[in-house]
């Protein structure tokens, strides 16, 4: 294939995060620019804002079971910025670089906060990737990659990996055909997610390595035993 044939059939990996989190429940964000306060440049970007609040429910009679690893919190809002890799997970420099204060506009851009905690809040999330008033809010730094990695402040339990995005995605469809047959107003890359999962002329193996090659991530899944020390 052609690299303007893939261009233009492929999807990138941000909206395969995307696909995995809304069918979670979260309300998003995508590719949110954070702006000098003196000037036009971006300094960096958000590569998914998700936030999901904590009596979210689909499907009163036959509830879905959402994910707990993105889905457990015990506040009202549970927020989450997300990092997307195609490869191991990992945070670029301008999410670990404290004198740059990316968190900080991340922060007032999102607005869950009041100014007078920003630095406190910040501070927890450039140390542990975790913060919680414990009652209200819980923000957390997440990252998604094929790999999990211990080179960053946060753990493997705030480390999504491909395979289990796909995995999950793939039940989603298959245990609710019926509620998640209404798509014709869907994005394409979502018709083509849910077609793709409900193929049953292929194998689990080439369904995922067919999604794969759908967001662009090649041959990154289902190598998560392996961790990038």
């Amino acid at each position: 294939m052609s690299e303007d044939r893939n261009q233009r059939w492929g999807f990138s990996s941000e909206r395969l995060a995307y696909w995995y989190l809304r069918l979670n429940g979260f309300l998003l964000l995508e590719d949110v620019n954070l702006h000098s306060d003196t000037g036009s440049q971006a300094l960096t970007d958000i590569d998914i804002a998700a936030v999901r609040f904590m009596n979210r429910t689909e499907n009163y009679i036959i509830p879905m079971p959402d994910d707990p690893k993105v889905c457990e919190c015990s506040t009202l809002i549970n927020l989450i910025l997300l990092e997307v890799k195609s490869s191991t997970n990992r945070m670029n420099g301008p999410w670990t670089n404290r004198e740059k204060e990316n968190i900080h506009r991340a922060l007032r851009f999102v607005g869950v906060v009041d100014e007078i905690r920003i630095n406190e809040v910040a501070a927890s999330l450039y140390e542990t990737g975790v913060w919680t008033d414990n009652e209200l809010v819980t923000i957390r730094m997440f990252t998604t990659g094929a790999r999990y990695s211990n080179r960053m402040v946060i753990d493997e339990t705030q480390q999504l990996l491909w395979d289990e995005v796909i995995d999950f995605i793939v039940k989603r469809f298959n245990d609710y055909t019926e509620q998640k047959a209404d798509t014709g107003h869907w994005p394409i890359d979502g018709i083509l997610l849910r077609d793709l999962s409900l193929n049953n002329e292929i194998g689990d193996s080439e369904r995922r390595l067919l999604i794969s090659y759908l967001f662009r991530l090649g041959r990154t899944v289902r190598r998560h035993g392996r961790q990038e020390n």
